[in-house]
This record gives structure tokens, C-alpha cells and sequence, in this order.
């Protein structure tokens, strides 16, 4: 779990039993500013927490007792970006991160999302799970980073999630649109053509009943088929 109320931020592990929490680390700091989102590998064994504010991801080896030991120094998203949400592969070889990025300059600040995935050390039993940018594969430059719609004043990526397959991403914007991306058994993510017009995107808020700013279902919808697929 991770805990914001401090800066800098931390994360604190518990054991369930039944209905009961008993805990095991207790706020283990960060270092970093904004701690927020959490993700744990399929297997239990590790966990990734987005510092929004530093700009930087943490990750933290998860023990036998469910303790918490950290992996290495936060690993940095860039100076403009905003880690907003954190997932992994259902393989766990991959770490996928939503960024919001702030870009250009001159009168108005322009914002998109972008969506970036990171390489879990994950070959053998002791593999630590650090994480690193996909390698170029032979014949094959891979991308690992690619924003998720064109530049505009207060557009913002508000959630995403990966299809059971990990083969593609669904993230959410603050205007409505559902942008849907591919991923490669390598790390890469390419932005997917849904239209024959060349767009990469649906509008979720052109459906009966929707209005502007209803984004909860939006989120809803987007996991529902995630969790469907």
C-alpha cells in the first residue's frame, strides 16, 4: 500500500488473514514526493509505486512475511512527467507507466498523456526485478514511449489498463476519448488504428447517458473489458 499523506511518501505492506490485517513494514519511506499508485507482479513477489511529484517510480522487493525491501534508487520518468498510473504484464516481464506531460511553452502549457513500459529483471529465481528500458532486438528498434493523443490545453491521461493477452492497453483521457494501444511480446507500444479514417481513438462520452465529466464509467467500462477479454 502506499501512503501520500507524508513527503516524502511511503509504502506499507499487511498480512490478511480472513478479514483481519495484521501489519508487517510500516511506512517505509520513499524518499520521493507524491507517492501514489501501486502495482504488484502476478506472482506476488514484487511492487512498483508512482511518485508523481518526483517524477520517478519506486520498486520494492516482496518478501516471504510480505515484508518490503527496496530495489535499487527510483527509477526517473522525466522531468516534465507526471506518473499518474502503474501496471504490470499479467506475465510480469513488463512494467507499464501513464504519464501526463506538460510540453511547449510561449502563452499556454499544453498537457498529454503518455505510456511507457520498463523491462523487469525477472530471468532467474534471483533476479531482483530492477527495472530497465526494452532492448533493440535485432532487426527491430523497439519503442517504449509514445504520447497518446496531440498536445492540448488541460488534456490529461487519466487511467489505463492491460488485457488479460498483453496485447493491447486502454487508456482514458480527461475529454472522454478511450485510446487504445499495442503492445509487442518486446516492450513495445505503437498507438492501434481503430477507424478507417485514421483514428486512434473511441469517444466514450458520444454513448446514451454520458455527459462531459462523467469519467468514472469511462474507468469502469475500460476494466470491465480488460477483465473480460
Amino acid at each position: 500500500m502506499s501512503e501520500t499523506n507524508a513527503n516524502p511518501g511511503s509504502a506499507s505492506s499487511y498480512r490478511l488473514a480472513g478479514a483481519a490485517l495484521t501489519p508487517v513494514t510500516r511506512a517505509l519511506s520513499t524518499g520521493q514526493a507524491s507517492t501514489c499508485w501501486a502495482a504488484v507482479t502476478p506472482d506476488g513477489r514484487r511492487a512498483y509505486l508512482t511518485n508523481t511529484a518526483a517524477h520517478t517510480i519506486s520498486a520494492y522487493a516482496i518478501g516471504p512475511d510480505a515484508s518490503l525491501t527496496p530495489i535499487g534508487g527510483p527509477i526517473p520518468t522525466g522531468d516534465a512527467t507526471a506518473p499518474t498510473d502503474v501496471t504490470t504484464s499479467p506475465d510480469g516481464a513488463f512494467l507499464y507507466v501513464l504519464t501526463n506531460v506538460a510540453v511547449g511553452g510561449g502563452m499556454q502549457t499544453l498537457t498529454t498523456g503518455v505510456i511507457s513500459s520498463f523491462k523487469a529483471d525477472v530471468q532467474t529465481p534471483s533476479s531482483t526485478g530492477a527495472l530497465s528500458p526494452p532492448s533493440n532486438q535485432p532487426g527491430q528498434q523497439i519503442t517504449a514511449s509514445i504520447q497518446l493523443a496531440t498536445p492540448a490545453p488541460g488534456l490529461l491521461a487519466t487511467s489505463f489498463c492491460i488485457d488479460p493477452n498483453n496485447k493491447f492497453a486502454y487508456c482514458t483521457l480527461s475529454d472522454g476519448r478511450v485510446v487504445v494501444v499495442d503492445l509487442n511480446n518486446n516492450g513495445g507500444v505503437a498507438l492501434l488504428q481503430q477507424k478507417s479514417n485514421g483514428q486512434n481513438f473511441i469517444n466514450a462520452l458520444s454513448a446514451p447517458n454520458r455527459s462531459p465529466g462523467d469519467l468514472s464509467r469511462t474507468t469502469e467500462i475500460i476494466d470491465e473489458h480488460c477483465a473480460n477479454t
